[in-house]
């Protein structure tokens, strides 16, 4: 008999919505402060990606641990126009993409 077992995570997608929010981590979470004082936290290793659909500060530090996770973060204006995407490149040698210049 052979038994299998699978371990299922839920990942989570984070949309942030409110003009003035802002992002950061503590302690291993994802951490969100709304301009109403409400703060949200959720574990940073739960999620898959983050969507920032307005202007909403996000921290230095939050930046450095979405790259170093592999976690997207995408841009868009309150319209839904697309800014643009933040996505770590840790896959990709870096010294072998460029040549290297010597002077």
């Amino acid at each position: 008999m052979i038994l299998l077992f699978m371990e299922y995570r839920i990942m989570s997608i984070v949309y942030i919505a409110e003009a003035g929010a802002k992002l950061g981590v503590e302690d291993h979470c994802l951490v969100v402060q709304y301009t109403d004082g409400m703060k949200r936290t959720l574990p940073i290793e739960t999620v898959e990606s983050i969507t920032l659909l307005t202007k909403v500060q996000i921290s230095t530090s939050c930046m450095e641990s979405c790259l170093r996770r592999g976690i997207p973060v995408s841009f868009f204006s309150k319209s839904g126009r697309y800014f643009g995407r933040l996505l770590s490149i840790g896959h990709v040698n870096s010294l072998s993409k460029y040549p290297r210049v010597s002077h």
